[in-house]
């Protein structure tokens, strides 16, 4: 897009624009406002002088503004509390990061440092080859994993994804403690620490592994099964540079359907999990008592996709394919909120922010390419009181 009048527009700073940044189309929005198109789907609202507008009463904007987002179904997000940005993932291999505060794309990660590893950055800033499975952020670096068998790292300051690390086998989940991660492969488990794999190689496990959680100690990683079992694992640190996981603890007999979802409360003194139907919890320091037992919490038509425990722990969240969100508490087992057709399609992640305030906002995600924020407070104190 081309200004007809010098100076108009300054000429953009990159040396190299990428075949996503061409322009397919344009037009102007409140009349003045000039906006572009770009083949990545990115939308640019740009800012004009009065020599390219000249009209005195003319709307014009201070600078440029991007507008971005997803165009496939969001698989998962992460969040970096400290910059209060979330770092989403989609089908596509795209990875978009977002300012909590103003509620709005801030831009999307690119392949940096060489490192194209078959993901197709040219069109659509693609910085993983397949569908993005999980997601975590420790210490502002941004960890995906993807079904081009690949675990990739970036700053989430630079949106740029700069290293990666070739896996075995398939991902299909990960989750993170404090420094440790586990991710989930079809094969079995690996552990990685530092931006470094960490275990020897993939641990094998004698079941089909699809959910997991890690204690905010690192001590502890927990997985559910296809086989409807839970797993306790301690994590063995004696070999610091082959870390190994130890079985302590089978729950059985707690789900009737495979474990989809996993989530440890803040004070890890509660597990909660669920499968296709049923959320139960669990007490940590009780020997794994059940708190909330199978055909309690089941209100759920589909496969339950994710939990979330509130900051104070009092609220647990579950999202699931039958595109509802529910809100559950202990306090009052037999009371639950419900929001129907949160994302059409399914939820596909949540998460409680800490907004430093009273008041209580998730987050969620889905297959309708959204991401929403939702005020809860009200909701929470009138059905929990």
């Amino acid at each position: 897009v081309a200004a007809a009048a010098s100076g108009g527009i300054s000429p953009p700073t990159s040396p190299r624009m990428p075949m996503g940044g061409m322009q397919m189309g344009c037009a102007f929005v409140k009349g003045d406002i000039p906006v572009s198109v770009s083949l990545s789907g990115q939308i640019t609202l740009l800012s004009t002088s009065s020599d390219i507008v000249p009209a005195a009463d003319a709307v014009r904007l201070d600078a440029d503004r991007q507008l971005s987002g997803h165009q496939a179904a969001v698989a998962t997000f992460a969040i970096d509390p400290a910059n209060q940005t979330l770092y989403s993932g989609d089908t596509d291999g795209v990875i978009c990061a977002w300012n909590l505060a103003a509620a709005r794309a801030v831009g999307r990660f690119r392949l940096g440092g060489g490192d194209e590893g078959g993901a197709d950055s040219s069109l659509m800033d693609r910085v993983q080859g397949g569908a993005i499975t999980s997601m975590v952020c420790v210490d502002g670096t941004i960890v995906s994993s993807g079904w081009d068998d690949k675990i990739r790292f970036g700053s989430g300051k630079d949106l740029v994804m700069d290293r990666s690390v070739k896996l075995e086998a398939q991902p299909n989940a990960m989750a993170k403690g404090t420094n440790l991660i586990c991710c989930l492969t079809v094969k079995g488990a690996l552990l990685l620490r530092d931006n470094e794999v960490v275990s020897d190689g993939i641990i094998s496990l004698p079941y089909n592994a699809l959910s997991v959680c890690v204690s905010s100690d690192d001590a502890t990683v927990i997985v559910g099964g296809e086989d409807c079992k839970i797993y306790v694992y301690k994590v063995d640190m004696s070999e610091p540079s082959s870390i190994a996981l130890k079985e302590e603890h089978v729950i059985e007999n707690g789900h009737l359907k495979a474990v989809h979802a996993l989530e440890l409360s803040h004070d890890g003194k509660m597990l909660a999990s669920a499968d296709v139907r049923d959320v139960c919890v669990w007490s940590v320091d009780d020997g794994w008592t059940p708190l909330v037992a199978k055909g309690r919490w089941c209100f759920h038509t589909q496969r339950i996709t994710c939990l979330s425990w509130s900051k104070d722990d009092a609220v647990l969240a579950s999202g699931g394919n039958d595109d509802s969100i529910y809100l559950w508490s202990l306090a009052k087992k037999m009371k639950r909120v419900h929001y129907p057709f949160a994302h059409r399609g399914g939820i596909s992640a949540l998460e409680f922010l800490d907004t430093g305030n009273s008041a209580t906002t998730l987050v969620s995600s889905g297959s309708d390419a959204c991401i929403c924020q939702w005020d809860v407070t009200a909701d929470i104190a009138s059905k929990f009181g």
